[in-house]
């Protein structure tokens, strides 16, 4: 045993083992999943700071006396082609894909900058005025490419506490039934 830990390359397959379990345990313990599918999405192009105020859904009639009121199910909901989810330190937004002309939205905080753009078929950090500009490097997340990038469906900028998450239509729809299931 003591020949086994003078040996260089078995204390460092230890420690990458170690490391490994580390980061393991670590992800099982985050939740990538966004939290409160929204009521109401909002559509571009206004630029729009994020906040965690939603509009009121729209009053529709009561339904007659001894009927119940169905609740409307995801693919009633959610029409657009994607859904982007926007956090900026602890407060987030969703926005839907913009149907034709592209869209800003700029989070600021202070001296904090972040431009983000918002078209048919994506998101991408346009600028921010954080050091190392990682997240505009980051380049755009689209429906299509979700599955080939490093982050997924995300883009961060860690300087600024701002995450943006690029969820498909068919994702969002499966997320709110599933949420509608767990309320009934």
């Amino acid at each position: 045993m003591k020949k086994l830990l003078r040996n260089r390359n078995f204390i460092l397959v230890l420690a990458l083992v170690i490391v490994a379990l580390i980061v393991l345990l670590a992800a099982s313990l985050i939740d990538f999943s966004p939290k409160d599918l929204p009521s109401t999405v909002e559509t571009l192009p206004t630029a729009t700071p994020v906040s965690q105020e939603t509009a009121a859904p729209e009053a529709t009639a009561a339904p007659a006396e001894g009927e119940s009121a169905a609740a409307p199910t995801g693919a009633e909901v959610f029409t657009a082609p994607g859904y982007v989810y926007i956090s900026a330190s602890g407060e987030g937004r969703w926005f839907a894909l913009p149907e034709s002309e592209p869209g800003t939205i700029t989070v600021k905080d202070g001296e904090k900058v972040n431009v983000i753009r918002l078209t048919s078929n994506g998101v991408m950090m346009e600028s921010s005025t954080c050091d190392n500009q990682d997240c505009v490097n980051q380049g755009e997340v689209t429906l299509e490419n979700l599955s080939d990038r490093v982050l997924y469906n995300m883009i961060l900028c860690l300087p600024h506490s701002v995450s943006i998450e690029l969820y498909s239509q068919q994702e969002m729809i499966m997320m709110y039934d599933a949420q509608m299931a767990t309320q009934q």
